[in-house]
């Protein structure tokens, strides 16, 4: 056998093979699922300190002992204690008492009973319980009681006030109308007859002072600034010396809607000057 050939020589590399493209970019994937709505506020009692909300339902006690500012509406069905500031500018339906420590601004109130220990501001209040203000009451509109009224401070009401149940007022009632009108009469001659710049519809001091052309009749007509709707009861009572010296022949009242009359059943004495106190209840 002959011998073996020599190995080959290695032939030279192969050119480069080209680069492939790149792969399409994989499709965006859908958004995921709204997550369940959380559990809704509680309805039970709140207790702590300043509590401020837009709405607030509470069905179990309700104390707040850094006041309560509530600029929606508010239902409470339980009892509330405020121990300091109570403020409400929307609707507030409370089941059980409401006590509050502090002040109180309310647009409207509707409530079976209020106990408030500071001052009570409301602009319209119906009130089926008790009625207890340490501090003041100012009713800008009506105000309705059928309970127990207690205000230990001022009463103030713009509006209509009714109350069936009783009324303790340790302050002052006051009557702040605007001054009523007065026109002398014949009886009193060409005289004058005046009221002071205190006195309104419900009380006040008149004045008459005669001229020599004195005679019976009408002395005086009292102008209400506001009409009554029924005839009120006006009562008077002499504020000097001379009004007090006709005890025997004093003068006797007549009363309408709009006005009421003081009259004289004897001839008064002429340049004299008579003075008196009245008091009307509608």
């Amino acid at each position: 056998m002959g011998a073996t050939g020599q190995t080959g020589a290695t032939g030279p590399e192969g050119p480069v093979g080209l680069t492939g493209s790149a792969g399409a970019s994989g499709a965006t994937g859908q958004a995921g699922a709204t997550g369940p709505a959380g559990p809704a506020g509680p309805t039970g009692g709140f207790s702590g300190g300043a509590l401020t909300a837009t709405t607030g339902s509470f069905s179990g006690l309700l104390s707040a002992n850094a006041g309560l500012n509530e600029t929606g509406t508010l239902s409470v069905t339980g009892p509330q204690t405020i121990s300091s500031t109570l403020g409400v500018s929307g609707d507030s339906t409370l089941g059980g008492t409401l006590t509050v420590a502090g002040a109180s601004n309310l647009a409207a109130v509707n409530s079976t009973s209020i106990t408030d220990s500071g001052a009570l501001s409301a602009s319209t209040g119906t009130y089926g319980g008790l009625l207890s203000a340490n501090g003041g009451l100012n009713e800008t509109g009506a105000l309705a009681v059928t309970g127990a009224a207690t205000v230990s401070s001022t009463l103030g009401v713009t509006g209509a006030a009714s109350v069936s149940g009783q009324l303790n007022a340790n302050g002052h009632i006051s009557s702040t109308q605007i001054a009523p009108t007065t026109v002398v009469g014949a009886g009193a001659g060409s005289g004058t007859c005046v009221v002071d710049s205190n006195s309104t519809d419900t009380a006040g001091q008149v004045t008459i002072t005669t001229a020599t052309a004195t005679t019976t009749g009408v002395d005086c007509t009292i102008d209400f600034h506001s009409a009554f709707t029924t005839p009120p009861y006006p009562v008077m009572s002499p504020a000097n010396a001379a009004a007090a010296a006709l005890s025997t022949n004093a003068p006797y009242l007549g009363s309408t809607t709009t006005a009421f009359t003081i009259n004289s059943g004897v001839t008064l004495a002429a340049t004299t000057t008579y003075v008196w106190f009245y008091h009307v209840i509608g």
